[in-house]
């Protein structure tokens, strides 16, 4: 139980400052969709560091001081650039990253992310079923969940410009993200999402799922 705390023990110091000092270094985030599922499923009431990157005037964009760039794997809440809904999703592509989306499998600079060959095959196999693989994105590793019946044969290929970002859902065929509404400015970024707090759905019954109390994200 030590080593536990031990290992994860900035995620605890973070729900702390949460509880203390919320709108400034922490806040909390509740998941009404399934976009980044299985990773994050609904109900979900997330840990958002705020100062993951920025240091900003409470309430507001204006960053008063940059702590550190967004890094590929990241889990990211921000605004949408179009709505100004908040949303979360996984940061695909950094400022001059060439990104290509074929049918929901990722390149970036040329390269497949890793594990995608495995999704690749289970999506000939499997047409008709849902699954799940394993995309390792730099330092994350990212379960994606596909869904063959829902998958759009999409074909995109851009270079993010500067300033600007590239995110996608776990979920891939079930995700509203930059496939459809384009870039995130640096702007837009709140912060990371670090883990969930607990997870409660009032939907069709009030439920809580205890197992996904506290969960870390890798």
């Amino acid at each position: 139980m030590n080593s536990f705390f031990a290992r994860n023990k900035s995620f605890f110091i973070g729900l702390a400052i949460l509880f203390v000092v919320r709108g400034t270094f922490a806040d909390q985030n509740v998941v009404p969709s399934g976009s980044m599922e299985p990773t994050i499923e609904i109900g979900d009431h997330l840990f958002v560091n705020l100062v993951a990157y920025d240091l900003k005037l409470p309430f507001s964009e204006l960053r008063l001081m940059s702590l550190s760039e967004p890094e590929r794997g990241d889990i990211i809440v921000f605004h949408n650039p179009r709505s100004d809904m908040r949303m979360v999703k996984r940061l695909i592509g950094l400022p001059g990253d060439h990104i290509r989306v074929h049918n929901g499998f990722v390149w970036i600079n040329g390269t497949a992310v890793v594990g995608s060959q495995d999704g690749q095959r289970s999506f000939a196999h499997f047409p008709e079923a849902g699954f799940v693989y394993y995309e390792q994105i730099d330092t994350h590793m990212a379960s994606i969940k596909r869904i063959p019946l829902m998958s759009r044969p999409d074909e995109i290929e851009v270079v993010v410009p500067e300033g600007m970002y590239f995110a996608m859902g776990d979920n891939r065929d079930n995700s509203y993200d930059s496939r459809g509404w384009g870039f995130i400015p640096r702007t837009k970024i709140l912060g990371r999402a670090e883990g969930v707090i607990y997870n409660i759905r009032w939907t069709p019954r009030p439920s809580v799922r205890l197992k996904r109390t506290l969960l870390k994200f890798s």
